[in-house]
């Protein structure tokens, strides 16, 4: 009997890690964006793609390790490789201000500064040319 409900708990536990994995790709950040000041259409280079995972720049890929959630936002912990640069742990907190807008404010672990910056989704295929 107490193997049937061990298997049972594994079983239910497989189950909700498949849904929390699920859940993940429903996050509201997740798209490309771009800069407000930017537009869609000037350079693919200069997007922020955020997946479920990752968040890949023209600079840096970063892993996201933890995400949580509270306040009106998101607080993204990460894993970032930039090109040239040692590996580094960045906390990223975002606010939706719209569907399709957002503020996002960076900090560094060392460097303990932050900054906001305003971006806008990008349309799926709009920065890329021909399309």
């Amino acid at each position: 009997m107490r193997r049937f409900q061990f298997a049972a708990f594994l079983l239910t536990l497989s189950l909700g890690s498949g849904s929390a994995l699920a859940a993940d790709a429903s996050y509201p950040f997740v798209g490309s964006w771009i800069r407000a000041d930017r537009s869609c259409t000037a350079s693919p280079t200069r997007e922020r793609v955020y997946t479920a995972r990752d968040v890949i720049s023209n600079r840096s890929k970063c892993t996201i390790r933890r995400v949580a959630s509270g306040s009106g936002g998101y607080e993204l912990f990460e894993r970032c490789d930039r090109q040239g640069e040692k590996p580094a742990n960045i906390s990223e907190v975002i606010r939706m201000t719209g569907p399709d807008s957002m503020v996002l404010t960076r900090q560094t672990a060392r460097l303990k500064l932050s900054r906001s910056l305003h971006f806008t989704r990008c349309p799926a295929g709009a920065s890329k040319p021909g399309r």
